[in-house]
């Protein structure tokens, strides 16, 4: 049978495409490497950027009372901000900067700021090698609030709000079942099976069973997901659907998602789909000011906790410094009236 090369190269090329061999040399571990050292990275191009999201929500296909919500992030490191506004006119700020964290509030726009908390930071985020640290849950802590911010901002790494999908991936529990390379509108995409399952209820972690499929190409962010919910009831279960769109994308670009929308399975009043819309605009290679992020800036007075720190620590040392002494003194004098 005569059997030219430009057919032996279509049939190869065939059979690499309906068996490739991505998923043999990829292992589960090499996997979660590549992917945490990826969304790092990825953490870091969100600084100097501005995001404002518009969040919606519908019970079937009516508007709920409680959206439209906008919220603005800002970050310009070490500084982050996260200004939200209600649809009843209640306005939050949460802010970051190189000394302090502070939480404002007020109830419309031509209201005063009243402040709910301010806490000095000891320790802040460090840069090492281009990246920043990945958080194991979403909570905030002293040693990485300006991560904790940006991670807002990385929507490409979220299953929804409370679902930060690193926290899954460096979890000890967190099973990859299987991992597949498939092509979707000439787009290639990991196709990747996973089971979760703790043993305690958090509700930090509501996402159980489930499959994503991550972009290689755009630091491995999600392009869409089905997965399994866990409600507080520790009892139901709710099938979700998650897609982002990117836009158009080409390999040297940032991808940056333009909309999300999370679709919560016979969740509403009556059995119907409970649906969560997120667009997305962004402001990139921002310039803001330090100021702009202390309480000087709402018109409020800046906090002293940092002086009067300070002021005790030197007293501390001032007063160490004394009894020292004072026992030296004693300590020669001793020696002298026993040598006399």
């Amino acid at each position: 049978m005569y059997f030219n090369k430009k057919c032996f190269t279509a049939l190869c090329y065939c059979i690499l495409l309906t068996h490739p061999v991505f998923a043999a040399t990829l292992t589960h571990e090499k996997l979660q490497d590549d992917v945490l050292v990826a969304w790092s990275k990825y953490l870091c191009e969100m600084t100097g950027k501005e995001l404002v999201c518009v969040e919606k929500t519908f019970d079937g296909e009516q508007l709920t009372n409680s959206s439209p919500i906008t919220t603005s992030l800002t970050s310009v490191f070490p500084n982050f901000r996260s200004e939200s506004v209600r649809n009843n006119g209640v306005q939050n700020s949460w802010c970051v900067n190189s000394k302090y964290t502070f939480t404002l509030s007020k109830k419309s726009e031509g209201e005063v700021w009243i402040v709910k908390k301010v806490e000095p930071i000891a320790r802040p985020t460090v840069i090492k090698n281009q990246t920043f640290p990945l958080l194991k849950s979403i909570e905030k802590s002293d040693q990485n609030l300006f991560s904790w911010g940006l991670s807002q901002m990385a929507v490409g790494l979220k299953m929804n709000l409370p679902l930060w999908l690193p926290s899954y991936f460096k979890s000890p529990i967190f099973n990859i079942d299987s991992v597949e390379e498939v092509f979707e509108d000439n787009e290639r995409l990991v196709h990747v099976k996973f089971t979760y399952e703790p043993e305690e209820y958090s509700p930090g972690e509501l996402m159980r069973s489930g499959e994503v499929y991550l972009m290689p190409d755009h630091y491995w962010l999600i392009k869409k997901a089905q997965y399994i919910s866990l409600e507080p009831d520790k009892v139901t279960r709710v099938p979700c659907e998650l897609n982002i769109d990117y836009g158009e994308l080409t390999l040297d670009s940032l991808p940056l998602p333009k909309k999300s929308v999370l679709i919560l399975k016979k969740y509403g009043k009556g059995g119907q789909d409970y649906r969560m819309e997120w667009t997305y605009s962004w402001k990139q290679n921002i310039n803001v000011a330090d100021k702009e992020f202390t309480l000087s800036h709402y018109g409020l007075p800046e906090p002293d906790f940092g002086e009067r720190r300070t002021n005790r620590f030197r007293f501390i040392l001032i007063a160490a410094g004394l009894i020292l002494i004072s026992i030296a003194l004693w300590q020669m004098y001793q020696k002298r009236k026993e040598q006399k």
